[in-house]
């Protein structure tokens, strides 16, 4: 059952991945709209061209720049920073586009400026609330992936001490891997560190889909 449990979403970071990808179009498409509603202007056939165009751009900037990769590893600032620079992309290439079809006119630079900005704060708080979530599933033994060391040494101490400081990313210690005599082996005092044999174990271990990464 541990290994049912702790499998719960694996392999679904595509499916992460899509979902945020509904959540971005939802807020693009609801900020731009609640800016009009918010400043009493007419939604018109030149909103639902400009949303659109943007949307398009957003996704592709944000396909071209990894947006959607799997950020588990990862520090929410940076996920958060690679949106906001993709959403930065979608603005003066809007605002060319509007001067550029002269339809500058047709748009309110108040409700742009709005639209603009609330986009932004969106796009960070969507991605902090699905991390919130993912770490509760973590917590609680979901969603998680196994890893493995090859070398039992001071550098695979320092690297099971990172994971151990990083709980919300969501990984779990199969053993440490090394082919050397056990009087040759690292001590490690500050990190609980099974030994899972040699390096033929690791391969049969990762084989058999019991180890998701290698360090």
């Amino acid at each position: 059952m541990k290994g049912v449990r702790g499998g719960v979403l694996r392999g679904h970071e595509d499916a992460v991945g899509a979902f945020q990808r509904v959540t971005d179009s939802v807020i693009i498409i609801v900020t731009h709209w609640a800016a009009c509603r918010l400043y009493g202007e007419t939604w018109r056939p030149a909103m639902t061209s400009a949303t659109a165009i943007a949307l398009v751009m957003f996704f592709f900037i944000s396909e071209f720049r990894g947006l959607y990769k799997p950020w588990r590893a990862e520090r929410l600032g940076k996920e958060v920073q690679a949106a906001t620079v993709a959403w930065l992309w979608v603005v003066p290439l809007l605002v060319f586009a509007a001067f550029a079809t002269k339809t500058s006119t047709q748009f309110s630079r108040v409700i742009s400026l709005s639209w603009f900005l609330s986009t932004v704060v969106g796009l960070a708080l969507v991605r902090g609330i699905i991390r919130l979530v993912l770490r509760e599933l973590r917590r609680m033994g979901h969603n998680t992936r196994t890893y493995a060391v090859l070398g039992a040494t001071e550098c695979a101490e320092r690297i099971i001490e990172a994971f151990n400081d990083r709980p919300w990313m969501g990984y779990r210690l199969v053993g440490t891997y090394d082919d050397r005599s056990k009087d040759r082996h690292h001590q490690f005092a500050k990190v609980d560190a099974k030994a899972g044999g040699g390096v033929n174990e690791l391969i049969k271990a990762a084989h058999e889909g019991k180890v998701d990464a290698i360090y």
